[in-house]
């Protein structure tokens, strides 16, 4: 049997590619192909990259990538990560300010491609600085999702307490969707279904979106939505259980 060798694939006209393994040439090109060129074989370039062969069955680190000439975008800060990064002064702006530019020549001027963290198909780091921010605000936005999510599941179990919330990891589950705006992290969306006694067609579901208000749009406000079929019924049980202005009186 004929070892597989790695392999560089590359489609030039879009600048992707990576390492695949392959017994030929021939077969590197067919699956770089499959992978960044919609199956089309001409126009690849493939060359054999021997300091890659034993990463066989292995994640290939980014930093080895970018040792040998690769580039990727940090998906902390979204700075370009290649083998002249330590280069800080090539990351100074125009308008950057005399303490912007230190902390660039702090965080940078030791920098090597072992710094960066990830591998050739997970999320790649400049450094674990980046890293490490980058978790944190996720985790925020995590936090800030699931309370909107509770909060959308409460305001329906008070409005409807017939209601059977649906949380099905394989079909469907509440969503929300959290990101950073004006410097701060806010929700911009929550969708939450559920069915009630009666639907016939499909759940039901308390949504929001964030839009932007404007002169031309005003703000949304949370609304239920249903399948056409089962606006009756859905309406029918919204009245029957409208709490009445006495009933909240008393």
């Amino acid at each position: 049997m004929t070892e597989l060798k790695a392999f560089t694939v590359n489609e030039p006209m879009e600048y992707t590619g990576g390492i695949v393994f392959a017994k030929s040439n021939i077969v590197a090109r067919r699956l770089g192909a499959n992978e960044y060129n919609d199956g089309e074989i001409t126009g690849m370039s493939v060359r054999r990259a021997p300091w890659a062969d034993s990463y066989l069955g292995q994640p290939i680190p980014a930093s080895l990538l970018i040792a040998h000439g690769w580039h990727f975008e940090c998906c902390g800060c979204g700075i370009r990560i290649d083998d002249d990064l330590y280069n800080w002064q090539d990351r100074c702006g125009v308008d950057d300010t005399f303490r912007e530019m230190l902390a660039i020549a702090r965080r940078y001027r030791k920098w090597s491609s072992d710094s960066v963290i990830g591998t050739q198909r997970s999320a790649v780091f400049c450094d674990q600085q980046c890293k490490d921010a980058h978790d944190a605000y996720r985790a925020e936005c995590k936090s800030k999702e699931a309370r909107a999510i509770e909060a959308f599941k409460a305001k329906i179990l008070r409005r409807l307490p017939d209601a059977e919330l649906i949380d099905d990891p394989d079909m469907l589950r509440p969503h929300a969707y959290a990101t950073t705006h004006k410097g701060r992290i806010v929700v911009r969306q929550v969708v939450v279904e559920f069915t009630l006694p009666g639907l016939q067609y499909g759940p039901a579901s308390l949504r929001w979106e964030s839009h932007l208000a404007s002169r031309y749009r005003k703000a949304e406000k949370p609304h239920y939505s249903c399948c056409n079929g089962d606006r009756e019924a859905f309406e029918a049980y919204a009245a029957a259980t409208k709490v009445q202005p006495q009933e909240k009186a008393a």
